[in-house]
This record gives C-alpha cells, structure tokens and sequence, in this order.
C-alpha cells in the first residue's frame, strides 16, 4: 500500500487467499505475521530451560527473519557532504515512534566514516564493538577515552520523579525499574507522520531534551567530517536490547536465577547483535561514480533479461 493508516497495514497486511474452506479468494486477507522489530528474544526461547521445550525454532527463526523485513522498511537514509560537512537525515517510515515499544534497552544509531582520496578514515563515530556488544561512546562523559561528542542514538532513557523517590527512598533520575519508574528523563525518538507537539503532549509523549517542529517525521544529524573527505559510509542500526540492560536484569535479580539464565542466554546467543535498517554512500570521486553507475546497468540489465525469459517460459507453458 502507498498509504499506511492502520497498524495492521503493516504488522498485518493483506494477502491475496482464501480464510476458510470453500470459501472465494479475496485480495484482502489479514496476514497474522504480527511482527514487529524484536530480534533477539526469538533467538534465545529454544535454549531457554523453561519455555524452551514449548516452542518451535523453526517458526521463531522466520519470525525473526520477517522482524529484520520489517526494520528494513521502518526507515530510509539521505547523505550528502559538502563544505567539509556530512549531513544525515534519518526518515521515520512508520506510524509510530521510532524506535518504539518499552525502552528495555532499545535504541537506534548511526555509524559513519569519512574517508579522503587514498581510502583512509579521517572520521568515524558510532563505532560498534560486535564482540563486546559495546557502543563506542555511549553514556561516556567529556574526558573518558571513548567520548564522542557526534555519537547520534535515538532511545528513551526512563527516570523517578524527586516526589516519588522521596516515597520509595530512592534516588531520582534515570532508572531501568519498569515498576519504578514514572517519567521520561530523555525522549528524541523520531516522530511519524502527522506529528504535532501539543497532541504528543495531551498523553505525555511530547519528546524530551530534543525538539521537532510540528510535522517533522524525520532528524538530521551533521558531522565535521573534513575537506580531506571525499567518501561517506553511513549505517543505521537498530537493536532490540543492549549489553547495559542485560547485565541491570541480572544484578538486580536477587529472588531467583532468571537474571542469569538470561544472561547466559544473550552471551552465548548473538548478544542481540544489532540490525542494519539501512545504508547511504557519497561519494565524490565521478571515476568511481561511473564504475558504479556502469556495474549497476551491466547487473539490471541481466536481470531484465531473465525477467523476460521468465515471461516468455511461463506464456510458452500456458500455450
């Protein structure tokens, strides 16, 4: 569809079949995938010593496969580098925040490069460390090593109120306690379409120590990249739950081992890697530009050549 006005245009959309015995085919059937963007839970269910015998790897692996399809359409990528300067926009395609769902831990951001004439990187930022599952820089402070100031993540950081803290007997500001937590301290998720602030605001969804004007959907960020620099490789990730949020469930857990088991999970299980949503190139250098335009004509024009073979074998099977 062109147009998405329902959650189920995307997280149910419409196939051509039938929904019961005998009855006629329709072109607007609900296809009850309901997925939405979480990679890693799927992932782990099969090995978990409780629910692992319950469920069936098979059909949480296409889950997941089918989650990524999904992240892959949530958003698109615009880069251009001129004065020394790379602009990013990050177009929100959904209906929805992005990223959305309870902020355990999710977040998106972007990792980019500058390179000069002779292929070396003069910036980088948003750097992901696979094997650690570390994001270079994030929640580090002016002076700390891996500080970078150009780092953009998109997330929801949740807090406790001075009033409430007072009650419970604990600190205000950001904490991951899902039964604690009763404001936003941080909010700069991007917005859909038909965003206005004083509707976000009716619900207390307004964002938070960032601002986008009134149908704004999507957010630009813009790096110093340097004269020197005559290419941009930009990635968009997006990660259903971070290292950081893992190791909080398994130290506050003191009833039981589910901290750990959980723990456990996510080491030995792909320590919810990050998913690539989307990827823009500049690139300065015509030469290069024209190798590039002149590989991508040879490659479609194979590929329209065994479309019409296609045709042609299908038509000659139905003669």
């Amino acid at each position: 569809k062109s147009i998405v006005s329902t959650c189920q245009d995307c997280h149910m959309p419409d196939v051509t079949g039938i929904d019961a015995e005998n009855a006629p085919v329709r072109d607007d059937i609900p296809l009850h995938t309901m997925v939405g963007a979480n990679t890693f839970v799927p992932t782990i269910l099969p090995f978990h010593p409780v629910f692992g015998a319950e469920v069936d790897p098979e059909i949480l692996k296409e889950g997941v496969e089918e989650a990524v399809k999904m992240l892959r359409k949530a958003a698109t990528l615009s880069v251009d580098l001129a004065g020394g300067n790379l602009t990013v926009r990050v177009t929100n395609e959904t209906g929805h925040k992005l990223p959305t769902a309870y902020p355990d831990g999710r977040r998106m951001w972007l990792h980019v490069r500058a390179l000069d004439a002779g292929r070396n990187v003069v910036f980088e930022s948003g750097r992901y460390v696979f094997a650690e599952a570390e994001l270079v820089g994030h929640r580090a402070l002016a002076g700390d090593p891996d500080f970078d100031p150009y780092l953009r993540v998109w997330e929801a950081v949740m807090g406790i109120s001075p009033d409430l803290a007072a009650i419970l007997g604990l600190p205000p500001g950001p904490t991951s306690h899902l039964v604690f937590f009763n404001t936003r301290e941080f909010d700069n998720r991007i917005p859909p379409r038909g965003f206005t602030n004083s509707a976000y605001a009716a619900f207390d969804g307004e964002p938070v120590g960032a601002a986008f004007a009134d149908g704004q959907y999507w957010d630009e960020a813009v790096y110093p990249v340097g004269n020197d620099a005559v290419r941009a490789e930009v990635s968009l990730y997006y990660q259903t739950v971070s290292k950081e949020y893992i190791e909080f469930l398994r130290d506050e857990n003191f009833s039981n081992a589910a901290g750990n088991i959980l723990y456990e999970l996510w080491e030995h299980h792909g320590k919810s890697a990050p998913v690539l949503m989307a990827r823009g190139v500049y690139e300065s250098d015509a030469a290069v530009v024209d190798d590039c335009r002149s590989e991508v004509l040879r490659l479609q024009t194979q590929l329209w050549k065994k479309y019409l073979k296609a045709w042609g074998r299908c038509f000659a099977d139905e003669a």
